[in-house]
């Protein structure tokens, strides 16, 4: 991408840049290059065509990880509600507020548009596959939690 477009993209393990310091990039360059691609592409970029496709990509990208964080957030809210106690009970806590500002953040980006129709078929085996491991080894760990009450 960078050479191929001389594009400004971030490698994944790079400080991040001005997103970060907003807190809206929950240090994933994703969001970042996101920004960028979009930008090069209202500028009617040469490359806009290929540039989109790998938009569609970042976007489903975002778009599993937005699920990713919800199913851990809820998770995490249950373990609180249901196992931490004392003073591990303040620790889960601003475990799950950060997961929750994470989930936030990936879900208002990704819901600004649909997942692109040739990125669907992968993007939905992802959540897919996502779910099916939530409803079943998901929804046992919240059972055991129940053991605590």
């Amino acid at each position: 991408m960078i050479h191929d477009f001389g594009l400004p993209l971030k490698l994944h393990g790079e400080v991040g840049g001005i997103l970060d310091v907003l807190g809206l990039a929950s240090g994933d360059v994703a969001f970042e290059n996101l920004s960028i691609i979009e930008a090069q592409i209202e500028r009617g970029n040469e490359n806009a065509q290929q540039l989109g496709e790998i938009r569609g990509w970042l976007h489903a990208y975002l778009g599993v990880k937005a699920q990713v964080y919800k199913i851990e957030t809820e998770l995490k809210e249950q373990y609180s509600n249901l196992v931490a106690k004392g003073d591990d009970a303040d620790f889960v806590q601003d475990e799950y507020r950060l997961l929750a500002a994470a989930r936030d953040n990936y879900q208002a980006t990704f819901s600004r548009w649909g997942v692109d129709e040739w990125a669907k078929n992968e993007y939905d085996s992802f959540i897919g596959s996502l779910n099916e491991v939530n409803d079943t080894k998901g929804k046992k760990l919240v059972s055991d939690f129940s053991q605590y009450e």
